[in-house]
């Protein structure tokens, strides 16, 4: 009975799918709604952002995302296989010559 019970402990801690979900926080410091779509295979998300910080949960893949705000649209390939904050920027903040960031993502 323990056999059974330590192996198929084991058989779960090595599977490849991840147990828990990834957490994406996203600080939408605009006045306005943003809009974000994600996509990974036959997964998608949308989600409408209104200002302020925002917790989502997601599975745990790399996904093609893209940021509607401040009248800009913004691609990027996004790893959630850990979690990840978004920094949304105010419509009116200045970006330096050569930078071309939208915003800031940290791990």
């Amino acid at each position: 009975m323990i056999l059974v019970l330590l192996a198929s402990f084991l058989l779960v801690a090595a599977s490849p799918f991840p147990l828990a979900p990834s957490r994406l926080k996203i600080k939408n410091r605009t006045d306005d709604l943003a809009y974000v779509w994600m996509l990974s295979g036959e997964t998608y998300y949308y989600f409408k952002v209104q200002p302020g910080i925002w917790i989502f949960t997601v599975e745990r893949k790399v996904y093609r995302s893209y940021f509607r705000f401040c009248n800009r649209t913004s691609f990027h390939r996004l790893n959630l296989e850990q979690g990840l904050q978004i920094t949304l920027p105010s419509c009116d903040r200045r970006v330096p010559a050569g930078e071309d960031r939208m915003f800031k993502i940290r791990h």
